[in-house]
This record gives structure tokens, sequence and C-alpha cells, in this order.
């Protein structure tokens, strides 16, 4: 099988008969179900409210529960996923990857126009999310704010030492969850505007049978 064919299928673009008997499933387009259901959008990635905070559902049991707080970090964690997935599968032709070949900062260097220390913040994000299900590390402290009309605000460089008993605001990288949704929804749109160009290529290191094993479910 080629690898136009392959991704393709993997993407969503193209049918594939040997995978549909399979019953064979991409785990790209089943996380981003599951990562739109958890956001509160549409089966095309669009926000199903105008105000995007009202995507939460402030029912009496969650808030009762102090939910919503999981609410909101699962389905940032969810694209965050999505992300890293698609930094590993694939990459422009002719363009180079990052050399350490993260899976965040190869999607974001491959297919997202934002700057690298946002990139760096983003990837920080991810693993504070997906390793601890938080908002702190080593590097940073972040803070949600679905208000801020910035993707990501980076703090300067003399309050970024991450400080545990430090109350100081400006030490704080300020995420918009939303938009960091929106950005992997644009990742995404991307990927499958390059491929219809012929651009697309398995990152450094995915072939087929790595994707077929590692990237896909049967069942």
């Amino acid at each position: 099988m080629g690898n136009n064919e392959l991704l393709g299928w993997f993407l969503n673009v193209k049918n594939n008969d040997r995978f549909s008997n399979e019953n064979r499933k991409s785990c790209l387009i089943l996380a981003l179900k599951e990562a739109r259901a958890i956001a509160g959008r549409d089966v095309n990635g669009k926000s199903k409210w105008e105000n995007a905070k009202s995507s939460i559902d402030f029912t009496d049991e969650v808030l009762e529960n102090d939910r919503w707080h999981g609410c909101t970090l699962l389905g940032l964690t969810s694209y965050l996923i999505i992300l890293d997935l698609i930094g590993c599968v694939f990459k422009k032709k002719n363009k180079s990857e990052s050399h350490d070949r993260d899976g965040v900062m190869n999607a974001l260097n491959n297919f997202s126009f934002i700057e690298l220390e946002e990139k760096k913040g983003i990837k920080a994000l991810r693993n504070s999310l997906t390793h601890n299900f938080g908002l702190a590390n080593d590097s940073h402290r972040f803070s949600l704010d679905s208000t801020s009309s910035i993707l990501i605000t980076i703090p300067e460089l003399a309050y970024r030492k991450f400080n545990s008993k430090g109350k100081d605001e400006r030490s704080y990288t300020i995420v918009n969850g939303f938009k960091i949704c929106d950005l992997v929804e644009s990742v995404y749109s991307e990927v499958v505007i390059q491929f219809e160009k012929s651009n697309i290529d398995f990152a450094d290191g995915m072939y087929e049978e790595k994707l077929l094993e590692n990237f896909t479910i049967v069942g």
C-alpha cells in the first residue's frame, strides 16, 4: 500500500475497503471524535456555543462535586494528545523537524504559525496535563483563562522560575484552553490541506507497519 493511500485513510479523507473489512479504526479520528464530544464541539470541530465558556455543562451535580475543572482539563488534554499524535505521524515533505523529534513540537513546526516560545509553552502544558492531570511542572505554572484574547501568554524571563511557595501572578503562563483546542483543530485542517496538495509524508521514524500497529485499533 502506498503512503498516500494509507495516510489519506488515517486522516479520514479516503476510504479503504481492506480496513473497513478488518473493522480497523484510525486512532486520530477516534481521538478527534472523543475530544470534540468532551469539549462541546460538533462533528466538524466547531464549538456549539457562541461563548466558549458556556460549553461546560454547569449542572447542579457538576458544581456540587467540583467537576468543572475536570471537564475543562479533560477536553484540553484530549486535544493536546491529538497534537502529539499528529506530530508523531505526519510532516510536510522537505521540511525538517525539531531535532528531539517531539510530537507536539513537530506538529506545531510543520502545521502552525505560532512563535517558538508559544510552542514550548504548549509542549509544557501537554506534559503537565498528560503526566499529572495538573497545571504545574518544573518549568511552568499554568492558569486557564477563557476570557483571554491571546492563545498563550508566557511570563517575562525574570519571573519564569517555578516556585511552589510563590504567589506572584507574573510567574504564571496564561492559557486560553478553548483557543488551544481551536489551534489543534486548525493543525488537523492544515494536515488535510497539505495532504490534498500531495505535500504530506510520514514523520521521521514512522512507517506503514508502525502506524498500523501503534496508531490504529481493530474491533
